[in-house]
């Protein structure tokens, strides 16, 4: 009886130990699968594909809960979007409550709530949070510089053109940091950086395209058009969107004037 009862608690504990091992086995891939969804889901953010990028970030999300990168990952996929993709009051309210529940730390969480102010037009708000950040030492990194830019923008402030620098030096390649920098360039006047920022690939882009037909009609004075179909603009960067529409109207087309829509154009706080 003694020999059985061994037998039994011997094969329970194996019993035990092989579920164990199971359960940790698929934990790992999870993490691992994971891990390489956050991978992909930065090299769609360099490339400015933010709708697969928060699409990529929120499966990994789900994968690996509790992981900090895959974290920091969907937060900043998030923000960018938010920016530069969808707005809406809801997905700002939501994005800073998410990261509060999931425990973001202090850098995380400048990106948040940043991105959510701009995502809501509140140029009071971006402007407060910028200096209550500085405050704080916190805000750092590429796209928190970028953020950075673009609530400057939004509350028409200067230093746009210098923080979208900032985050194009430190995102080597991206694209969003380049395009808003040649934007801020143009608006300012300042036609030869603005070509400079697009460089060379970017520049025969769809966005590079609206950028440079831009830099070149004001350069040349010269009602230069670009006509792109609905659903390539709507694959802009949302801070694109609206000069690309403008460049698309002619003069005799009775609905609305170029000149007039460029000029609306020209306030940076329009389509940011």
């Amino acid at each position: 009886a003694m020999r059985r009862r061994t037998w039994i608690l011997l094969g329970l504990t194996a019993s035990s130990a092989a579920a164990f091992g199971l359960t940790r086995s698929k934990q790992a891939r999870r993490r691992d699968e994971a891990a390489l969804l956050v991978d992909e889901t930065y090299r769609e953010l360099r490339a400015g594909s933010l709708g697969r990028a928060r699409k990529l970030a929120e499966t990994a999300l789900a994968l690996a809960p509790a992981d900090v990168r895959v974290r920091a990952a969907w937060i900043e996929a998030s923000a960018l979007s938010l920016v530069e993709d969808v707005s809406s009051g809801a997905l700002a309210v939501g994005l800073v409550s998410a990261a509060h529940q999931r425990a973001a730390d202090p850098e995380e969480m400048a990106v948040a709530t940043l991105a959510s102010a701009i995502g809501m037009h509140n140029d009071r708000l971006a402007l407060s949070l910028l200096a209550q950040h500085a405050d704080q030492g916190v805000g750092s990194g590429a796209i928190y510089a970028f953020l950075r830019g673009a609530a400057l923008e939004l509350g028409e402030k200067g230093g746009a053109a210098e923080a979208f620098e900032q985050s194009r030096a430190a995102w080597v390649d991206a694209v969003l940091p380049a395009l808003r920098l040649a934007r801020a360039h143009l608006f300012a006047g300042r036609l030869e950086p603005a070509r400079a920022a697009l460089g060379g690939e970017l520049a025969v882009t769809t966005a590079g395209r609206v950028l440079v037909t831009a830099i070149e009609r004001a350069a040349s004075k010269k009602p230069l058009f670009l006509q792109l179909a609905a659903g390539e603009i709507d694959a802009l960067p949302r801070s694109l969107r609206p000069l690309a529409v403008a460049l698309g109207v002619h003069p005799d087309d009775p609905t609305r004037g170029i000149d007039a829509a460029l000029a609306d154009i020209e306030s940076p706080s329009v389509g940011i």
